[in-house]
């Protein structure tokens, strides 16, 4: 086998894994804005701005955007048949949750 044939041939599978990966990466991102039905899509748009609020200067608006978030998961994984919308939504926002977490200072809101 020449030279050539090799690289051809690594190439080939170089590109076999680099279409596998593309596949699982479209398999676990979250649905499409208009593969969302609209009861959906209003709460997915909700949780984002729930994520949002969780950054907010004022405390009382954190203190709510928590507890709504809190009582969206809590509700939705009473029956666990699936993932959770709210938990699918939610974790592409993952590392907003998480530094928005780490900066809050109330050690009441962090427990």
């Amino acid at each position: 086998m020449s030279d050539q044939q090799k690289k051809g041939g690594a190439a080939a599978a170089g590109q076999a894994a680099g279409k596998k990966e593309e596949e699982k990466k479209e398999e676990t991102k979250e649905p499409a804005a208009e593969d969302l039905n609209e009861e959906d899509q209003q709460l997915k748009e909700k949780l984002e701005l729930l994520v949002e609020r969780l950054s907010d200067k004022d405390k009382a608006q954190r203190v709510n955007a928590l507890s709504q978030l809190k009582q969206e998961i809590t509700g939705s994984t009473k029956t666990m048949t699936a993932v959770p919308k709210p938990l699918k939504f939610l974790s592409a926002k993952f590392t907003e949750i998480k530094s928005a977490c780490e900066a809050e200072t109330d050690a009441s809101l962090k427990a």
